[in-house]
């Protein structure tokens, strides 16, 4: 559903940026601590370096283990907005202690 749709016969499932961004949409991981942009940092973070980086075209490609770093890091973005919150919260209810 969501990786191997460019990929040829023959070849590894792998996952493509606009597949990862359908994905982050689809499961909810868009907020507004984590847009589109924040899609795109995990992509290229979550890639491993490679050796001929100019000459293939491994680098639009997760596998997937690059695809669950990938995740972990729209995930983190997409909680920070709870984490604020719950930081918030937790301040007021200390002052209102003091």
């Amino acid at each position: 559903m969501y990786s191997g749709e460019n990929r040829t016969p023959g070849e590894k499932n792998f996952m493509s940026r606009a597949e990862l961004k359908r994905f982050a949409y689809d499961t909810g991981l868009i907020n507004d601590c984590c847009g589109e942009r924040q899609i795109d940092f995990a992509f290229n973070l979550s890639k491993q370096c490679m050796v001929d980086e100019l000459t293939t075209n491994i680098t639009l490609k997760l596998d997937f283990i690059e695809f669950c770093e990938a995740f972990a890091r729209l995930a983190q973005e997409s909680s920070l907005e709870r984490i604020k919150t719950a930081t918030v919260v937790v301040k007021e209810v200390s002052f209102g202690f003091g």
